[in-house]
């Protein structure tokens, strides 16, 4: 079964990688990425590792039943045999630690040197700071399709080259990378690498009734539900400005609402007031205090005022007496879409709740300071 450690007698060596028979019946190969000696580069690394009839212990990793021969992979690797993982040192961390957290996904290097071609298959290579080799697809080489690779062009051994971290591989041991220059110039690679609150540019994919699909990269797309479309409320007039303003491949500039890197969604605004406004954004209640003054949206009015959202879902509600200065007699000026400067009155972290005002002139900035001040004060005492 895989994972279990058996006695293999090597029997034949390739160039990629060494030819195994155990339990005096089966057939099995040890990649050379699987050999306990880590870096192999060439056969002669191979034939100086395993000798024809030396027994080696190995962990199986697979049984391939569907192919003719059953096609049966071993490793010798150190972190396999102990089921373990290498340890790397990141400089900025400065600690040894998994090497998937210490170099993230969209990580570039200047200096990635080949150290073996495999025509077919991709390059192996050295990272520079690292001690954990990367390898690089065929089809990650270049931004042209490639059939093979020449082992004496562009990529041969020792040739350096500029590269890209596109993830770790626990098993091989191994960073997968990119050399293409289109994946360099991508401004991120995962959702959870686009904080929220940046503004980006990106091409209209397609419209849909409930808004618009941005391309951000060639991976990722994001979507501006149609009350971001525009700066005013959404009327069967705007709906056809929408229609006009949202051409599919027209470029687009938006700001980033928020991000779900688990279902990879990330919503967007094109409300040129929330992309240009200079106050402070609020992405969290335990990060705002009174006193504050942002743009919020919002999103739908009752009898006792409004709801109002700002970015990564916050919502916050602002009570009918802080609507305007005047008594409000008439809830209908305030509609889902309109984009207010609020005030923040109350924050309440715990429980998650907020209160604003759109009356931003009412009281000066400094008096809800010495407010807060005073209330934590009496709430010591």
């Amino acid at each position: 079964m895989p994972g279990n450690v058996i006695e293999a007698h090597i029997t034949g060596i390739q160039d990629i990688g060494a030819l195994c028979k155990f339990m005096g019946h089966f057939d099995a190969t040890i990649d050379y990425f699987h050999t306990s000696k880590g870096l192999i580069t060439s056969k002669k690394d191979l034939e100086e590792t395993f000798k024809i009839n030396d027994k080696v212990r190995a962990r199986v990793l697979y049984i391939d039943l569907a192919s003719t021969p059953t096609r049966i992979g071993l490793s010798n690797a150190k972190h396999v045999m102990g089921l373990t993982q290498p340890n790397t040192t990141e400089e900025q961390i400065g600690a040894k630690v998994f090497p998937g957290s210490a170099i993230p996904v969209g990580k570039t290097f200047d200096t990635i040197t080949v150290k073996r071609v495999d025509p077919r298959h991709g390059l192996l290579c050295t990272i520079d700071g690292t001690d954990i080799p990367g390898y690089v697809h065929i089809s990650r080489v270049s931004d042209e399709h490639l059939a093979t690779i020449s082992a004496t062009g562009k990529h041969r051994v020792d040739s350096t080259h500029r590269g890209v971290v596109l993830g770790y591989d626990p098993v091989d041991g191994l960073f997968q990378l990119s050399l293409q220059q289109a994946m360099l110039d991508e401004p991120f690679l995962r959702v959870e690498d686009i904080e929220v609150g940046s503004i980006l540019k990106g091409t209209v994919f397609k419209k849909t009734d409930k808004g618009v699909v941005v391309q951000l990269t060639k991976t990722i797309r994001g979507f501006v539900p149609l009350i971001h479309c525009v700066d005013s409320v959404i009327t069967s007039s705007t709906k056809k400005h929408v229609d006009e303003k949202f051409q599919e491949g027209k470029p687009v500039k938006c700001r980033v609402l928020s991000t779900d890197p688990v279902a990879g969604k990330v919503t967007l605004t094109c409300k040129s007031i929330l992309i240009t406004s200079k106050n402070p954004i609020i992405t969290s209640f335990n990060d705002v205090t009174p006193g504050t003054l942002s743009e919020g949206v919002i999103l739908k009015t009752n009898a006792h005022g409004c709801i109002v959202s700002f970015y990564n879902n916050i919502k916050a509600f602002a009570h009918i007496s802080e609507l305007q200065e005047a008594h409000v007699t008439n809830l209908n000026i305030f509609q889902p879409g309109q984009v207010k400067t609020c005030r923040v009155l109350e924050v309440d972290p715990e429980v998650q709740t907020m209160k604003v005002s759109f009356k931003v002139g009412h009281l000066p900035l400094y008096i809800f300071n010495c407010m807060n001040c005073i209330s934590a004060y009496v709430q010591r005492r």
